[in-house]
């Protein structure tokens, strides 16, 4: 199951959708097209869960552009993020998310808007176009 935390009210929200998944023996791979702080949160997630089975780890699809690089898309704007070793990502230890935004976060990676489009789908549940 493909949960985006960023979707299901982050970590909280999270946990019980993979608690859900677990009574059905499904599991857990959380979504993280976002940032190194949308890494930690999930890392923090992969932790807390027994039905985790792989961590997404963005590291190239920027502007339009998709070209693979070893950090993690936005590891500019924070203090320190994980860098995948022989295939795993350590676990962030410290308070919080373990990370801190840069000061000038904002200037060096200005935010993007994108138009909201969504739609029902069949079900009756949105679906961003």
């Amino acid at each position: 199951m493909r949960a985006d935390l960023c979707l299901c009210d982050v970590i909280t929200g999270a946990r019980k959708v993979a608690a859900l998944a677990e009574a059905h023996n499904v599991q857990v791979v959380p979504h993280n097209p976002l940032s190194p702080i949308g890494l930690a949160a999930c890392l923090r997630l992969d932790a807390a869960i027994p039905n985790f089975a792989i961590q997404e780890y963005s590291t190239g699809f920027e502007a339009g552009i998709f070209e693979s690089r070893p950090e993690h898309l936005g590891s500019n704007i924070v203090d320190k993020v994980r860098l995948p070793l022989n295939g795993f990502v350590e676990i962030p230890t410290g308070p919080g998310l373990g990370m801190n935004l840069l000061p000038d976060a904002q200037r060096i990676r200005p935010p993007l808007s994108k138009p909201i489009s969504m739609r029902p789908h069949f079900d009756g549940s949105m679906v961003d176009q």
